[in-house]
């Protein structure tokens, strides 16, 4: 059959039969999604969104800002003297603890008290001063102002007679004494140059022997004037030895000379022939020694430089090693001649010792005798030299130590000490008896020249001039009782009272220095550095410690430009330190400075904050506690901000009432003694809970200068606001909204609300919510809730499903 018939015969049946299959193919694919959907919805909570629930309260916000901070103390100082000196004392040392005024060091104050003790006379002498003023005068002054002006009318009378008398010419009884006067000086004259030349000659004697006895000084014998010497060729020199004039051994070197001129004989015998006398001996090391002295005499009066004792090291004597000059000589004297020599060296050895005549003189007007004795050579010794004599201060004090420790020991050495002073005081005694002679004699030559001169103008004017001031005296006298008399001037008392105030002024100047001598610790704290020690000088600038007061620390804040105007002396914050993290600390804000500090383009705004003490804490923490700690980020469980980690508040309660003797609910109730007992006592970690520091049994109470903090400050508090978590805020169309769970537990709905301060964790919300309503946190929480999406305001009641059966 044609299939197009078969369509042809059953054109009806065609739609119904396409209907029914599309009607069963759309049940199908609907059951089959329906058990897909159902079998999928398994109650698994990643199906549908969930929620944290979390109720609307009541509670304290802060706004927050975070910066850094520098442990600094308030109080510290660096110390030193008010004035310059010797360190006699110090009484501290580096870490020592010292209270207001005790002493750290002091120095060497006697040239003060003496400074202060003449300052305390002055001002007696000036008051004393003044009072006299005062007083009227008395008989014994009177009487004294009397004899001054009797003194002066003598004094001029006195002066006119001098003058009168020097107008008139001597008279010849007048002249005749004063040439007596003269003549008589001069012998006083001589006789005391002999004696002094006696005395001399004795005290150099006694010295030698001194000296030798206790080999003081060392010498030695050039030669003793007890052999001739050898007489040099054509001179017409006699030499033998005199037993009658000596002055050590036996006999002395006696030498005639005849006239000799000097200049004549120069052209006529070489120059070697100049030696007078001469003798030689075995060679001598002079290294050692420092001066000749030798005794000489002459039958006359003759100058200096008309003979010369001479040392040789080599023949034939024509040039000298050494050339001793003899000075002028008084007739029939004996003269120690003592002359300084030149420091031979070792190698060079003296074998000759000679007498010539001076190459600087002309010639010697006749004969003349010369006497030679003890040639020696000495080493240097003060009290042992010719220099030396008459003796010093040194000397005499040796001598007497020698007296002194030898008496009992030594009798010779004793006595000999005991001449040695004797014979140097004669000797003395002897000059000044010269001197006072020699002054006498210039007294009378002078009043006996004056008596052949006519009077001179400028000696007129000398004795007009005594008159003028025995005339002034007198007025000064006069004038002097007048005062007496009449009182003291105004002008008198107000100078004298001046004087008395210039004196209390260097009397407070003077305590002042002495006050200035001891250093007093000016307030309480720890010694940070001693830089001085006993013994040393100080002066006023020098720095003698430094000081520090612990209780005094603070915190030194760094604040930027953009947080500068937000901060308010007086704002509270938390500090953290590093190197205690578990130890917050409650500062406030203490002053902050307008004036910027600007530091390779950064501007900063120096601030301090102090540390609230334990009252201030303990009001602060019942308000404030949560938001300081929540605002610092710490989570020590139990810890209390300023106080210390760990410490257990029923703890320190139970201690408190133990030290006081009763309950104790606020610090407000303690007065300040029984504060600082129970911070004593129950601030330990035993005491209170606390994990105290090994090596301390004390909690930490202020962090050490120098540590570094993190700081918290609180901006902006409100209290007793409603806060919600800031995550349960969302955005909507430009609108702050959150989701509230309904009555029914099952529905939600987006609220709008107006929001105020948040610090990242919580939010503020001023309108828009009340108390007590559920707000949904998206989160995934083990407290989750899933709840599915709203529709038409409201959702199935959230439920979890089985697996699908």
């Amino acid at each position: 059959m044609d299939p197009r018939e078969i369509i042809r015969e059953k054109p009806q049946s065609i739609p119904k039969l396409l209907i029914g299959l599309l009607l069963l193919t759309g049940i199908i694919l609907g059951g089959f999604c329906g058990f897909t959907e159902w079998y999928v919805d398994d109650g698994s909570v990643d199906s549908v969104p969930t929620f944290d629930q979390v109720t609307v309260e009541r509670g304290n916000i802060a706004t927050t800002l975070t910066t850094s901070g520098t442990a600094t103390a308030r109080e510290s100082a660096e110390l030193n003297f008010g004035s310059s000196g010797v360190v006699e004392t110090v009484e501290v040392e580096l870490g020592n603890q010292v209270d207001e005024g005790d002493v750290l060091a002091a120095l060497d104050n006697r040239d003060a008290q003496n400074g202060l003790i003449i300052a305390q006379n002055n001002l007696l002498e000036a008051e004393l001063r003044l009072s006299q003023l005062l007083e009227a005068p008395s008989e014994a002054v009177l009487s004294e102002a009397e004899k001054a002006i009797s003194s002066a009318i003598s004094q001029i009378a006195s002066a006119k007679l001098n003058y009168e008398n020097a107008l008139e010419p001597p008279t010849y009884s007048d002249i005749s004494s004063s040439d007596a006067n003269v003549t008589q000086r001069q012998t006083e004259v001589v006789s005391a140059d002999r004696q002094v030349q006696s005395a001399y000659t004795d005290l150099k004697l006694i010295q030698q022997s001194f000296c030798n006895l206790n080999q003081i000084q060392p010498q030695l014998l050039i030669d003793d004037a007890e052999s001739v010497w050898n007489e040099v060729d054509h001179t017409d020199v006699f030499l033998k030895l005199d037993t009658d004039a000596f002055v050590q051994g036996h006999s002395s070197l006696k030498i005639e000379l005849p006239h000799y001129v000097w200049g004549e004989i120069a052209f006529e015998h070489k120059k070697h022939e100049s030696v007078i006398a001469k003798k030689t001996f075995a060679k001598l090391d002079l290294s050692e020694f420092d001066q000749i002295e030798f005794w000489v005499r002459s039958d006359t009066t003759i100058g200096k430089g008309y003979f010369e004792l001479t040392l040789y090291d080599s023949w034939p004597f024509s040039t000298p090693l050494e050339v001793f000059s003899i000075p002028a000589l008084e007739e029939d004297v004996w003269t120690l001649v003592s002359s300084p020599m030149s420091k031979l060296e070792s190698d060079i050895e003296v074998q000759g010792v000679g007498v010539r005549f001076s190459a600087d003189t002309a010639q010697m007007s006749s004969n003349r005798t010369l006497w030679l004795d003890e040639i020696i050579a000495l080493g240097v010794s003060p009290i042992c030299s010719s220099a030396g004599l008459p003796l010093s201060e040194t000397s005499i004090r040796f001598l007497s130590g020698t007296v002194d420790s030898t008496t009992s020991g030594n009798v010779i050495v004793s006595e000999g000490s005991r001449d040695f002073i004797k014979s140097n005081s004669s000797y003395l005694k002897t000059l000044d008896s010269r001197d006072l002679a020699a002054a006498n004699l210039v007294s009378a030559s002078a009043k006996r020249a004056s008596l052949d001169d006519p009077l001179s103008e400028s000696k007129s004017a000398q004795l007009l001039a005594a008159i003028e001031s025995a005339e002034s005296t007198l007025t000064s006298a006069l004038r002097k009782k007048d005062d007496l008399l009449d009182g003291p001037s105004e002008n008198e008392i107000k100078l004298q009272e001046l004087n008395i105030a210039k004196a209390k002024q260097s009397v407070d100047q003077a305590q002042e220095t002495l006050t200035d001598m001891v250093l007093l610790a000016p307030f309480a704290g720890q010694i940070g550095a001693v830089n001085i020690s006993k013994g040393v000088w100080v002066t006023a600038s020098t720095t003698a410690f430094s000081l520090v007061d612990l209780d005094s620390v603070g915190v030194d804040l760094t604040v930027s430009e953009s947080d500068f105007i937000e901060l308010t002396s007086g704002d509270l914050g938390m500090a953290t330190f590093d190197s205690i993290p578990d130890q917050p600390f409650i500062i406030k804000l203490a002053n902050i400075t307008s004036l910027p500090q600007i530091t390779q383009g950064i501007v900063t705004y120096p601030a301090q904050a102090e540390f609230l003490n334990m009252r201030e804490a303990a009001e602060i923490l019942p308000r404030f506690g949560s938001l300081l700690q929540g605002a610092s980020g710490s989570s020590v469980a139990g810890s209390r901000p300023g106080i210390g980690s760990g410490i257990d508040m029923q703890a320190l309660r139970r201690c408190a009432a133990e030290q006081v003797g009763r309950e104790v609910s606020s610090p407000s109730d303690l007065t300040p003694s029984e504060t600082s007992l129970i911070q004593e006592k129950c601030f330990s970690g035993s005491a209170t809970g606390g994990n105290s520091r090994t090596g301390s049994t004390r909690t930490r109470l202020k962090p050490a200068i120098g540590m570094n903090a993190s700081v918290t400050m609180l901006l902006e508090i409100k209290e007793d606001v409603l806060i919600v978590p800031a995550q349960a805020i969302q955005s909507d169309k430009g609108r702050e909204v959150v989701t509230l769970l309904g009555q029914d537990q099952m529905t939600t709905t987006s609220v709008p609300v107006s929001i105020g301060i948040t610090n990242g964790d919580q939010t503020e919300i001023i309108s828009g919510l009340e108390e007590g309503q559920v707000v949904l946190i998206p989160g995934a929480s083990d407290a989750s809730i899933p709840i599915s999406s709203p529709s038409n305001g409201s959702t199935d009641r959230p439920g979890q499903r089985g697996a699908p059966r």
